[in-house]
């Protein structure tokens, strides 16, 4: 398994050990592409310029076919981020194939949090707090 980025990481890791679900690190990449504003493309003239990027989520649950991407602090360019990639990736993300596990369920801004933006935009998401009962409501 390779190097992990933060401690929240290692923390799922080894919730995930611990319970017996088998888990890779990092294993996929997933590349999307992302509206440059201002962007002139010289060839063409287009102001449509579009740049390649990519994706990894966090944790693969082989056995269950399910992604984990783990965030401490959720960004606003990191929720429209993963937006895009769940828009251009319905067969691989889509359909509760990723879950967004949350350290905790923080605001947004006055009355929105980090749940009620997953909510709105059919994101499945948990908080650490409630990791080891999703993953037993997985198993059975």
């Amino acid at each position: 398994m390779s190097q992990r980025r933060s401690k929240f990481e290692d923390k799922v890791a080894e919730i995930l050990e611990r319970e017996g679900f088998r888990a890779d690190y990092e294993p996929h990449k997933y590349e999307y592409f992302k509206t440059v504003p201002s962007g002139h493309c010289t060839d063409c003239g287009s102001n449509k310029v579009k740049q390649s990027r990519w994706y990894t989520p966090d944790f693969y649950l082989k056995d269950y076919g399910i992604y984990l991407e783990t965030k401490g602090r959720w960004t606003a360019t990191d929720r429209a981020k993963m937006r895009l990639v769940l828009d251009q990736h319905p067969n691989d993300l889509g359909n509760g194939q990723l879950v967004m596990l949350f350290q905790r369920n923080n605001p947004i801004k006055k009355g929105q949090r980090y749940g009620d933006y997953c909510d709105k935009f059919g994101i499945p998401w948990i908080v650490i707090g409630n990791l080891e009962e999703w993953l037993h409501e997985r198993s059975n």
